[in-house]
């Protein structure tokens, strides 16, 4: 599940950078872009409820500017994978489920005729067996939408700022 978003009010401060060569430009773009990213990433990471911290931790971000198209910056959970307690963790892998949430739904044996859980913990730890069982679903948390919308005016005046300091004097 891709969410996105466009930014509306960079037209002036890209089109201020039409004369330049498309290397400066796109360059300027990039840097500009990447800034503004990095604030909301910053309140994606803010907002990120802390169960074992791989949530928080793997927020990164990517820019990319292509020829004279406009730039897009890229905010979401890396594919990285980490070990916490001994267990695989790639928050990549369900990122899509907690920005929008899970249905209830029942989860059956792909292979086999039933499912196998470990309950308890230690010297009480047993295995149950079950040929079905019922997820209660999840419900959405909007971390990454909530943010974008928290961070959007500091994002743009940081893209804006960035944009006019890497404009050369000549041409502004």
């Amino acid at each position: 599940m891709a969410v996105s978003y466009q930014i509306d009010g960079l037209n002036n401060a890209v089109k201020a950078l039409t004369g330049l060569p498309r290397k400066i430009r796109n360059k300027s773009l990039r840097k500009a872009f990447a800034k503004g990213a990095t604030v909301c990433a910053k309140a994606v990471r803010r907002n990120t409820e802390r169960d074992t911290g791989t949530a928080k931790k793997n927020v990164g971000t990517k820019t990319v500017v292509r020829g004279d198209q406009d730039p897009v910056a890229i905010i979401g959970h890396r594919n990285k994978l980490v070990i916490v307690n001994g267990k695989r963790k790639n928050p990549s892998r369900y990122s899509h489920l907690m920005e929008g949430g899970a249905k209830a739904h029942a989860i059956i044996p792909r292979r086999g005729k039933s499912l196998k859980f470990g309950v308890g913990r230690g010297n009480n730890a047993k295995s149950v067996f079950a040929r079905r069982v019922s997820h209660p679903g999840a419900p959405p948390q909007r971390v990454i939408r909530q943010s974008f919308v928290e961070s959007k005016g500091p994002a743009v005046a940081t893209i804006v700022t960035s944009l006019r300091d890497s404009i050369p004097g000549d041409v502004r």
